[in-house]
Formats: C-alpha cells, sequence, structure tokens
C-alpha cells in the first residue's frame, strides 16, 4: 500500500504542476487572442470561443415561484432546474427577464489535424 500511496502522491504532484503550466500557457493565449478565434499553425488546430457561464440570481427567481415544492426543487442553485421550469410553462419566460447574469468564459481548444 505504501507504494500505491506514493505513486499517487506523485501523480497528484505531477497534475498540480502539469495545471499550473497549462494556466500560465492560458493566460498567454487570452493575451495574445483576446477575442473568438480559430488558427492552425502546422498540425495544430487553436480555437478559442466564449461559452457562456452564467446564473440565475436565485433571490430574484425564488419570489416567482408558485409554490413551496417548487422552492424546494430549485434549492440547489440549479440552472437546468430553473430552465426546465421554464420550458414546461411554470416559470413564464418574461418574469425571468432580469434574473439571469450572463457570464462569457473563455474556452481554449488544441486538436493535432492531421497534414
Amino acid at each position: 500500500m505504501q507504494d500505491f500511496l506514493a505513486r499517487y502522491y506523485e501523480l497528484d504532484q505531477l497534475k498540480k504542476l502539469i495545471e499550473a503550466e497549462l494556466e500560465k500557457m492560458r493566460r498567454k493565449l487570452l493575451d495574445t487572442f483576446p477575442g473568438p478565434t480559430e488558427q492552425q499553425y502546422g498540425p495544430y488546430q487553436l480555437k478559442i470561443y466564449l461559452q457562456d457561464r452564467g446564473s440565475f440570481d436565485l433571490r430574484k427567481v425564488f419570489p416567482l415561484l408558485p409554490s413551496e415544492e417548487l422552492r424546494y426543487y430549485i434549492s440547489n442553485p440549479n440552472n437546468a432546474n430553473i430552465k426546465e421550469l421554464a420550458k414546461q410553462g411554470v416559470l413564464p419566460a418574461e418574469k425571468l427577464e432580469g434574473t439571469y447574469v450572463s457570464k462569457p468564459v473563455p474556452v481554449i481548444t488544441v486538436k493535432e489535424i492531421g497534414e
């Protein structure tokens, strides 16, 4: 078990180093390409796009819910639950206006493509 734990520790430390280096590289890419882009360099394709990671402001959504059961249903801040209630018509879309805060987050993908 000691060897197993030693290997686990070793890999965990390596993971931390890799994540730190990837974060530095991510920051450099975002400094170089401040907006969405798609570039190819040799066999590598870089794609940077914005993904919405917004959320509903529950303080604004809770008063709109017609029952205590529904408040319990979305007591865990889960965008999917609120979107499902809107899809089912329990929460009309017009009432939800102003309760969603959008936060665009850059996502970076690098693929190796055959030449």
